[in-house]
């Protein structure tokens, strides 16, 4: 009988490292499989670009291969809905920018909150710029303005649909009471080849995405207090205003293009949340390929981490939710 017993709690104590060792082999494999990263706008912009240059070396440092998938569509809704629809086990990435978040949840109440998301880095801040075609001829924010009062419907700007882009163009027109056609592009790509072919003439988006332009416009300004590092002929546009003695001010406004997980991810998977943020601090931080790649194509390689890009979010959408552009 003794023996008996002892063989049963034999077999129970096996059975049950069994099952230790399987939990920690399963957990040891992660990612055993490749990841995809979703794109909420579409190919050829600024933030498909960055998740492109994550693509090409996340692999070093998570050991599986990355695909980008272009969900483009309803402001980056689409690709919203695909991702909270998709198994929240750390295989897919979601990339988009602040404020289009908060654009989405004026246009959609309810459809999902920012804490729906943890945050795994904000790799590009960009502060927002206003650059005009050279052909216009316009050297000043002055020029442009007058322009647009003296020939109402004429000129038009290129607009990325859902982006910071959209945002800071809608309150340029109100806030300034001009009547300036504000044409849609489904994403920087084909937004910036309107300008190049001259089919708009004005851009509003991130300074550092911008510069894919730069031999085709003239800066008009910045939305933000300082001199841009990347177009330093552009002034900071409040500073602009004052000097032409207009009394319209604009806020400061910044792109956060950003990577992250469905929260649940983080809650119910903690060990697959810490290697995801770890692979994507290492590649910013150790890479030399990703670091040179990023420094040669003008591509942002910010380290904020979780928590400084989840405060960073919620300040966006503080200043955003006022909707300052009606």
């Amino acid at each position: 009988m003794r023996g008996k017993r002892l063989t049963v709690l034999f077999g129970l104590f096996i059975g049950l490292m069994s099952m230790m060792f399987a939990n920690a082999w399963a957990a040891d494999t992660y990612p055993d499989h490749d990841v995809r990263i979703v794109v909420g706008l579409g190919a050829g912009g600024s933030l498909d670009t960055m998740a492109r240059s994550v693509q090409r070396f996340l692999p070093d440092v998570l050991n599986v291969p990355a695909l980008v998938e272009n969900r483009k569509g309803a402001l980056g809704k689409i690709a919203l809905r695909h991702v909270m629809d998709e198994p929240a086990d750390g295989y897919t990435i979601f990339v988009f920018t602040q404020p289009g978040l908060t654009n989405l949840l004026d246009r959609n109440p309810g459809l999902f909150k920012l804490d729906d998301f943890a945050y795994i880095n904000i790799n590009w801040t960009d502060p927002l710029l206003i650059a005009a075609r050279k052909e216009l001829g316009w050297k000043t924010l002055d020029d442009l303005i007058k322009a647009a009062k003296e020939n109402p419907g004429k000129h038009s700007i290129a607009v990325p649909k859902g982006t910071a882009g959209d945002i800071g163009s809608q309150m340029f027109v109100k806030k300034l009471g001009v009547d300036i056609k504000l044409v849609p592009y489904s994403g920087g790509g084909s937004k910036r080849a309107s300008i190049m072919g001259g089919h708009t003439d004005i851009t509003i988006g991130g300074a550092q995405g911008e510069l894919a332009v730069v031999d085709h416009v003239v800066p008009m300004g910045v939305f933000s207090e300082k001199v841009c590092s990347s177009w330093p002929a552009a002034r900071p546009i409040n500073a602009s205003l004052a000097e032409y003695g207009y009394s319209t001010r604009f806020p400061n406004i910044e792109v956060y293009r950003f990577f992250a997980v469905r929260k649940e991810v983080k809650e119910n998977h903690p060990d697959r949340w810490k290697t995801l943020v770890g692979a994507f601090e290492k590649l910013i931080k150790e890479h030399k390929g990703f670091q040179e790649f990023c420094d040669k194509t003008g591509i942002g390689r910010e380290w904020a981490g979780p928590e400084k890009s989840l405060e960073l979010v919620k300040y966006s959408h503080e200043i955003f939710a006022k909707k300052p552009a009606k």
